[in-house]
């Protein structure tokens, strides 16, 4: 009558993970779980500060999931989502780190995650004390309590999820295709064509040639998809947001696309932005 629950740490390196790559990974994860008779995962996944981004990552983890892990030949395995508030470099400044924290937990309850790791508001400078850890979870309620009041835009969360599953799908597939059949040799071979890869992780197992920044919106994109699966329709789609918001910073896609990446991994640590989420409701 004991539910043992495998939890899999899928914020990655937590900057600028676009939603497909930590999905990917933690559905991998859970598979070779299941094979070794794990019944109950739990698919974690870092906020990235995009409202409908997040919502629809949380909600794919949920519909998704559960789906081809019974594909797969795992049925009946309970498949939970964790939301990790933001997890990268944390905002200095007291007012805003607590507005990201009361937003955060907004978004995951709007998502409907199962449970949520929360953050302090001296995140990005010391270890917290107990009185920072309270205001921290009062900070939490306060957001639970105000996404009664609140709904995010349901045609454009579904939209954000069509291209969610679209990307894990491909990758799963060439993932087994890569081990002919075999998850484990497929993750290996995987890892070392660039079928998989994360963004600035440090492992000398990733490649390390996808790149990610945001759109306009603050959503995260894919700069350059290295050599992840993705067809001609998806690099487009991803290739034209970026190209949208270089437009409107007059800088030019692939000669100044290094300022880009420079601007996102650091613009919520230097507080350049003007609200949390970037996405707004």
């Amino acid at each position: 009558g004991i539910i043992l629950d495998r939890e899999f740490f899928g914020t990655l390196t937590a900057t600028l993970i676009p939603p497909s790559i930590a999905i990917a990974t933690g559905i991998i994860e859970s598979w070779l779980a299941a094979s070794q008779g794990v019944r109950c995962v739990s698919i974690g996944y870092a906020e990235q500060g995009h409202r409908v981004q997040d919502v629809a990552a949380i909600k794919t983890i949920h519909t998704l999931a559960p789906v081809l892990l019974e594909r797969l030949g795992y049925p009946n395995v309970q498949v939970n989502a964790i939301f990790h508030q933001y997890m990268a470099a944390f905002p200095a400044e007291a007012e805003k780190a607590r507005d990201l924290i009361r937003e955060s937990a907004t978004t995951a309850a709007l998502a409907g995650a199962t449970r949520m790791l929360t953050k302090t508001a001296v995140e990005a400078y010391r270890i917290p004390s107990m009185r920072d850890n309270l205001e921290a979870l009062s900070l939490t309620r306060q957001g639970i309590h105000q996404a009664a009041s609140l709904h995010v835009d349901p045609v454009a969360v579904e939209a954000e999820m069509r291209v969610i599953r679209r990307e894990v799908e491909a990758i799963l597939e060439a993932v087994i295709a890569c081990g002919s059949g075999s998850l484990t040799a497929g993750v290996v071979k995987a890892f070392e064509t660039g079928i998989l890869d994360i963004p600035f992780a440090p492992s000398i197992h990733c490649r390390g040639e996808v790149m990610t920044a945001r759109d306009r919106t603050g959503a995260v994109r894919f700069l350059d998809p290295g050599k992840l699966p993705l067809d001609s329709e998806q690099k487009a789609f991803h290739r034209d947001l970026i190209s949208d918001r270089c437009h409107a910073e007059d800088l030019t896609l692939g000669k100044d696309s290094h300022l880009l990446v420079e601007r996102d991994v650091l613009r919520i640590a230097r507080g350049e932005y003007r609200q949390w989420p970037l996405g707004g409701v």
